[in-house]
């Protein structure tokens, strides 16, 4: 009977930290669709603010893919923050801004 091959895509601080083989598959439970993986993701920026996590696939193409769409996810945060900050250049002095990767420092006057 041939084991059955798994690869892992690790993040850490909003980073793809490795994309590697997996030498014990045994109880890893791999999302049968591109959709629970992303609904993975998203949920983890939602609690965490962050896309850290282990993400597991069943072959290291679809691995690889969603690397890179891990990447193309931060990109656009950090994109968006410096248009934020631009932005802001020009507003009044009492403005207040926060970096909206960094949600555990709570914005001024949100009920959450």
């Amino acid at each position: 009977m041939s084991e059955k091959c798994v690869f892992l895509v690790r993040a850490r601080h909003n980073l793809v930290c490795e994309v590697r083989p997996v030498e014990d598959a045994s109880g890893i439970d791999i999302p049968a669709t591109k959709l629970d993986v992303s609904a993975q993701l998203a949920a983890s920026h939602r609690a965490r603010g962050c896309i850290d996590g282990d993400y597991y696939f069943d072959d290291s193409a679809t691995a690889r893919r969603f690397a890179f769409l891990c990447q193309d996810f931060v990109r656009k945060l950090v994109e968006r923050t410096v248009t934020e900050l631009e932005e802001a250049r020009f507003m009044p002095d009492e403005y207040f801004w926060r970096n909206s990767l960094l949600p555990s420092l709570g914005r001024l006057g949100d009920a959450s």
